[in-house]
């Protein structure tokens, strides 16, 4: 049984796990999935799941990220020998402690959430993650058995348009981000680093909203070639957005701890559809390979973004080749093969 509580019920870490356990024709899988939000989510989970458990039984339940929430209530309604899988892509605690999530009322928060999720991770039989980085702070922080981290991509759409955006450009070129400006993305260093690129050689699209940056993307979007669009939908992302642009801003570059540990979504995604893609440095067992599959960036330097930026500006003819070195990169390391295999060792 594969269990979702979550805002966004159909990320893609939880729908690329799905994706491959659902090709399996040896488990009989049951799903259980929030289709509303808010607080009503968890009413939904626990009625919906209260009833499949009586229902089926399971052996094993997988508990999809974000679920520190309802681990208990999923701990109580299971069989005594139901093995339950956690995971933990993301620590609650890092995020309250080292990410200013919350602020001051988040470090406060971040003692008790500690225990919390130390109990839920010595309590899972089996704790999923997506890089050897978050495996090691698990390990060294919360003193879990490393033997019982498995470490599994988060993978991507794997949906390939035809790319819209010339390969070989004699336009400015088209650099894109997306996410949620998250402080281990490095929003900060990315815009200095825009101010000192030239408005004609390179345009940049920024999806998203950020109340902290809207100001500032406003006023550098009078002087810069910047466009901001708060919002599309994740299909029209993957099949239009990303086709047209020729250089993905994987990131991350803000240098927090989380920054340090995470291989973030939108790198497999720029990966897989085989574009050059800026990705912020970090300790991995990944091939990233610096101007042969990616463009490796030491993070916290809006300096080292920029000398990035212009190398790309002024090496056009070699993007397509980095592109293409990119996607085998994913496709041998990232890709849902990867994580099919990994799960068929588990089931």
């Amino acid at each position: 049984m594969y269990v979702v509580c979550y805002k966004s019920p159909d990320y893609i870490r939880n729908k690329t796990q799905l994706d491959e356990l659902k090709s399996f024709g040896h488990i009989n899988l049951q799903i259980v999935k929030n289709t509303s939000r808010g607080l009503i989510r968890y009413f939904e989970v626990f009625s919906k799941l209260k009833k499949q458990v009586q229902t089926f039984k399971p052996n094993i339940i997988i508990l999809g990220f974000r679920s520190t929430e309802i681990f208990w209530l999923v701990k109580l309604l299971s069989q005594p020998n139901t093995q339950i899988i956690y995971d933990a892509m993301m620590s609650p605690y890092m995020a309250l402690r080292f990410e200013a999530k919350f602020g001051l009322l988040g470090k406060a928060l971040s003692i008790p959430i500690f225990f919390i999720e130390r109990t839920v991770l010595r309590s899972s039989d089996l704790i999923l993650t997506d890089t050897i980085g978050h495996s090691n702070f698990y390990a060294d922080t919360f003193k879990v058995t490393s033997n019982k981290i498995v470490v599994l991509p988060v993978g991507a759409s794997e949906k390939r348009p035809k790319p819209i955006a010339n390969r070989f450009p004699t336009r400015p070129i088209k650099f894109l981000f997306y996410g949620s400006f998250l402080p281990l993305h490095g929003v900060d260093y990315l815009i200095d680093s825009i101010e000192c690129i030239d408005e004609k050689s390179a345009c940049f699209t920024f999806v998203g909203y950020s109340k902290k940056y809207a100001s500032r993307l406003k006023k550098l979007s009078m002087r810069k070639n910047i466009e901001v669009i708060p919002w599309v939908e994740y299909e029209k992302l993957i099949g239009e957005v990303i086709p047209a642009h020729d250089v993905g801003i994987g990131g991350p570059f803000g240098n927090t701890k989380q920054s340090n540990l995470v291989i973030t979504g939108k790198t497999s995604e720029f990966l897989c559809q085989g574009k050059t893609t800026l990705v912020g440095s970090i300790k991995t067992d990944i091939s990233f390979k610096d101007k042969h599959n990616c463009l490796l960036i030491k993070q916290g330097s809006a300096n080292e973004i920029a000398k990035a930026i212009n190398w790309c500006i002024e090496n056009k003819n070699k993007l397509s080749e980095i592109g293409m070195n990119g996607q085998k990169l994913y496709n041998d390391e990232l890709s849902k093969t990867v994580i099919k295999t990994k799960l068929t060792n588990i089931f």
